[in-house]
């Protein structure tokens, strides 16, 4: 693990983003048994806090953080955090969610056993306050008629749809309860009392429903950001085929332009030492690289039959056109050549690199191991509706990325499923 991530978004007691609020993070030390500062900093001007945290390779965390105002007394806005590890840039999550502060209603902590730190809580979990205001607002209208029960089932049939994982119309739930409010003024029937339990369920099951609205939302942006990573990669191939063609078309170009050039240069007189030291050069060349990569084996026993015509002084001698070699002699060995072994050649098996296809649907991944000469084994690992993990996405693989394997050894990546 190389840093801590925290994340929070701070409120006011009227429900305000808490801008410019100076905090910091503490975590609890063992060696010492007491709460250490670990970072601080402030909440930008929506209220919401991002720090990253460097860790050092020996750090030792205890596994209880809390975030603190930045003050000289102890003032503690929250004491849970979400955790989660982010394997990819090797970072843990700590997420504190939506804090309420506490201003002049914050409150000593009383311990059952004797401490030598006293705090304050000056902070809590912040709640949903849509659907509060209206509930509220009702029960107090003590001489108002109350909702009745016709219109308590309206309500009651939007919250079970979310119950049976069926598509919920937010608007659609706010249209039946302002219907409720607005039948409750104008109905004439005897009032309803409302407990102070039915207002719990009511707010429970309306936080249930926004609980659920948020998942499916959360699902969604996982869904789009899966959609893109694809997109991108269909955007870097096309790229790379583009300059493969590019490539094929200089070459086809250099080719034509040295064909020509051959062309060219046979219907001229050539002196045959001339030819013969180019010959030699050549060759000599060419065990030069040989030797330079070092391959096992060197060019011997040179033998040269030039087909053309001699000059009358027998110096020279005109070298037949590529056309008329096609024609007579296509089949016909011009230059013969023996290659002497100088060493046996050390076979070695290709290799490759793993590459890291965690987060990558079933396509995504298996042409991605392709593209490096590997092949995938997939492996199936049910999981919650809840879980962390995407439905089809990559969740683990074997061997780790970065690990050199052989193209005959396969990559097993598990893929979570429903």
């Amino acid at each position: 693990m190389k840093s801590l991530q925290v994340f929070a978004l701070l409120f006011t007691d009227e429900g305000k983003p808490l801008a410019n609020a100076k905090v910091r993070v503490e975590y609890f030390q063992l060696a010492s048994n007491s709460w250490t500062a670990l970072a601080s900093g402030a909440t930008d001007a929506q209220g919401n806090l991002s720090l990253k945290i460097a860790l050092a390779n020996n750090d030792t965390l205890a596994p209880n953080l809390r975030l603190c105002e930045d003050v000289k007394e102890t003032r503690v806005l929250a004491q849970h955090v979400q955790l989660s590890y982010d394997a990819r840039n090797q970072a843990l999550i700590c997420d504190f969610g939506h804090v309420e502060q506490l201003d002049d209603t914050a409150y000593s902590f009383t311990s059952v056993q004797t401490s030598s730190m006293p705090l304050i809580l000056s902070g809590q979990s912040k709640r949903p306050n849509i659907t509060t205001a209206v509930l509220m607002r009702t029960l107090a209208s003590t001489a108002a008629p109350s909702i009745t029960t016709r219109n308590i089932s309206t309500v009651d049939a939007a919250i079970a749809a979310t119950q049976v994982k069926q598509p919920v119309n937010t608007q659609t739930i706010a249209q039946a309860t302002n219907q409720t409010i607005a039948q409750a003024t104008t109905a004439t029937q005897p009032a309803l009392s409302i407990s102070a339990d039915v207002f719990n369920a009511e707010l429970i099951r309306f936080k249930a429903l926004e609980t659920d609205l948020q998942l499916q939302i959360s699902a969604k942006d996982r869904e789009l950001s899966t959609i893109k990573a694809e997109t991108q990669n269909l955007k870097l191939e096309t790229q790379s085929l583009k300059a493969a063609l590019e490539r094929a078309q200089q070459a086809e170009a250099k080719l034509k332009q040295e064909n020509e050039q051959f062309v060219a240069e046979s219907q001229r007189l050539s002196p045959i030492q001339n030819i013969a030291a180019n010959i030699g050069a050549q060759v000599a060349a060419a065990n030069q690289q040989l030797r330079s990569e070092q391959q096992p084996y060197q060019i011997q026993n040179i033998q040269v039959e030039l087909r053309g015509t001699l000059s009358p002084d027998g110096q020279a001698i005109n070298l037949l056109k590529m056309a008329e070699l096609k024609e007579g002699i296509a089949n016909a060995s011009l230059v013969k050549m023996d290659l002497v072994t100088t060493q046996k050649p050390v076979a070695q098996e290709p290799t490759s690199t793993v590459p890291d296809v965690t987060g990558f649907t079933e396509s995504v991944a298996r042409r991605l191991l392709k593209s490096v000469g590997l092949k995938m084994e997939m492996v199936n690992r049910p999981v919650g509706a809840n879980s962390q993990y995407v439905i089809g996405q990559a969740i683990t693989q074997s061997p780790a990325a970065g690990t050199q394997i052989k193209h005959s050894e396969p990559v097993y990546v598990v893929f979570a499923v429903e």
